[in-house]
This record gives structure tokens, sequence and C-alpha cells, in this order.
């Protein structure tokens, strides 16, 4: 993942997701990965499962619902991203431009 060879790191992410210990990571990674190579859908999925596994509150956790959220934006499903930008609101309202976020999704929601 690291040197950008995203389907070879799918590959070994999906692997290494068994191991209980790594799964919450590896589930944001794989995430990630997916979405590098325009999986979008595929990508969401795995969002959507890490957020279910990862530890509250934690920097992970914080990560999967910012990124979780930005890609639900741009793929318009608005109720998704907000839900997960309040959330991570909820824990930390500073991280990144969550509040920005969150007033586009406002926006969007009058339009």
């Amino acid at each position: 993942m690291q040197h950008a060879q995203y389907k070879e790191a799918i590959a070994e992410f999906q692997i290494a997701k068994a191991d209980a210990g790594l799964n919450g990571q590896c589930l944001l990674s794989l995430a990630q990965c997916f979405q590098q190579i325009k999986q979008y859908r595929l990508a969401l999925t795995h969002y959507d499962q890490a957020i279910l596994v990862l530890p509250n509150p934690s920097e992970e956790l914080k990560k999967a619902l910012y990124y979780g959220a930005r890609l639900s934006f741009g793929l318009e499903n608005y109720d998704k991203a907000d839900d997960y930008a309040n959330k991570l609101a909820e824990i930390d309202f500073s991280y990144k431009d969550v509040g920005g976020l969150l007033d586009k999704l406002a926006a969007k929601r009058h339009n």
C-alpha cells in the first residue's frame, strides 16, 4: 500500500483481516486501497465494516468515519455522509474539515 501497489496490498489485507487483532485496521486499509483503484462501492462497504469494529475513540475510527463520510458525499449518499460526519463530530469536531463537510451536507439538503 505504501508503494501504491494497491491490488497486491488488497490480497495481503484480505488474508490478514482473519486475525481478530488486525481486523479493524485491515478493513480500513482495504477501504483505502479499493478507493485508490476507484472501486468505490467496495471501499464504502469496507469503511462500513471498519467503523463497526474499530475501538471508540481511536485515530483509526476517526479516519474511517472521515473518509467514509467524504466518499459517501462524493457518491451523493448524503444520509450516510451525514451520519458518519456527525459521529465523527461527536468524537472530535476539530478533526480535519468535518465542520466544513457538515456545512456542505446541510447546503445539499436545502437544495
